[in-house]
C-alpha cells in the first residue's frame, strides 16, 4: 500500500468537491463539507488553508470524519 500524499486543505476541498461533495459553510479556517462518498453521506470539517496537513490529522479526517479506507481515498485522488 503506497503512503498517503502530502496534502493541503485545500486541496483536499478540491478533491473532495470533484467527488459530489459540496461546502456548505464555513466557519473560520475550516469548511463545512457534506456530500456522498460511496454510497455514505458524510459530514467533514476540513482546515481551509494552504498549509500541509500533518498526516495524524489527513488520516484522521479519512477514517473518522470520512469514513472510507485508504483504498477508497487513492480511488477518489484519481
Amino acid at each position: 500500500m503506497p503512503k498517503i500524499p502530502p496534502l493541503s486543505g485545500r486541496e483536499l476541498l478540491k478533491i473532495l468537491e470533484r467527488n459530489s461533495c459540496s461546502i456548505v459553510r464555513q466557519s473560520g479556517s475550516h469548511a463545512i463539507v457534506e456530500g456522498e462518498l460511496f454510497g455514505k453521506k458524510i459530514k467533514a470539517v476540513i482546515p481551509n488553508t494552504n498549509k500541509m496537513l500533518a498526516i495524524g490529522t489527513l488520516n484522521s479526517i479519512i477514517k473518522k470524519q470520512l469514513q472510507i479506507s485508504r483504498e477508497q481515498f487513492f480511488e477518489l485522488i484519481k
